[in-house]
């Protein structure tokens, strides 16, 4: 984060001032102690030239005295030197100081941002107005805070879509077969809640799709949301009926009929159809329990006469 780096960058600056610091006064004290060897020498020497020319003896007198001037300066530069490194230190140490608070203070919202859950569940993010999920970058504003929900998974639905034609079939509080793509063997009971009014256009084309919610009746361990499901909708139940496959029924002229095995030859039997689906139907009248019948038209019968319902 920005906050880590400017901390580093601050440090940085700060042990680089201190070693500047060292070196700089290092350099002032070498230097002091350099004009205090060459005063106590030239003293040495006007003390062993008391024999000397008075010209001599002013001249190593002088010496000292600049000698003397220097040191004394020198002593307050280093003084100064001093006093402004070490002002120089205060400052970068406050400014180290400072951006460790504020990263301290960060680590500590930081861990406020930590969501801590008291139930079990699971955790699925919250959408944003367009339907993708928040993440990271992910806007949050004060009347939409929330990031993630925990779902309940003892209420879920399915969500299916029916076309034009077979909608009008669908009704509410009809009974579903609930299939999962993730867990083929799996089936929960389920029943549809609502019925669109208004289809949808699916992309790419024409056709108009209803939209069909399922609320699950049971619930499964396996189950998650967000999984593809299968509905199988019962929109008609009946019991001890005779059925043949859609591909066996014929008509003409508007008559239904089958072409059904009789001995040695075939009959075309008028039939008369109850509700189907889309592979069988309903054989009301026409046709009894084990007649067979023929899934493709046989040849040569065309012009064999239709033996109506008795």
């Amino acid at each position: 984060m920005d906050a880590q780096l400017n901390l580093e960058t601050a440090q940085s600056k700060y042990t680089q001032e201190q070693l500047d610091t060292t070196l700089t006064l290092k350099q002032e004290r070498t230097a002091i102690k350099d004009l205090l060897f060459d005063i106590q020498e030239n003293k040495l020497e006007l003390k062993q030239s008391i024999y000397e020319p008075p010209a001599t003896i002013k001249k190593l007198e002088i010496n000292i005295e600049r000698l003397e001037r220097d040191l004394k300066e020198k002593t307050e530069d280093y003084k100064i030197k001093e006093q402004k490194a070490m002002a120089k230190m205060v400052e970068v140490g406050t400014e180290v100081s400072k951006i460790s608070k504020m990263l301290e203070e960060l680590r500590n919202l930081q861990k406020s941002f930590t969501i801590h859950s008291d139930a079990n569940g699971m955790v699925t993010y919250a959408k944003n107005w367009d339907g993708s999920k928040r993440k990271v970058g992910s806007s949050i504003s004060m009347w939409d805070p929330a990031i993630a929900t925990l779902p309940d998974l003892t209420k879920m639905e399915s969500k299916t879509y029916a076309n034009e034609v077979d909608i009008r079939k669908i009704k509410k509080d009809l009974p579903v077969i609930i299939g999962f793509d993730a867990f083929p063997d799996v089936t929960v009971k389920g029943t549809i809640t609502n019925v669109a009014n208004v289809g949808e256009e699916k992309r790419g084309s024409d056709i108009k799709l209803f939209q069909v919610l399922v609320n699950f009746d049971e619930n499964n361990e396996n189950v998650r949301p967000g999984m593809t499901t299968s509905n199988r909708i019962l929109i008609h139940k009946e019991e001890e009926v005779l059925m043949v496959p859609l591909e066996a029924i014929f008509s003409q002229d508007s008559i239904s009929f089958v072409y059904a095995k009789s001995g040695l030859s075939i009959d075309k039997k008028e039939i008369e159809m109850g509700e189907s689906n889309l592979d069988v139907v309903i054989i009301k009248k026409g046709l009894n329990e084990n007649d067979v019948v023929y899934l493709s038209k046989p040849e040569g019968l065309e012009e064999k006469d239709i033996l109506s319902i008795n």
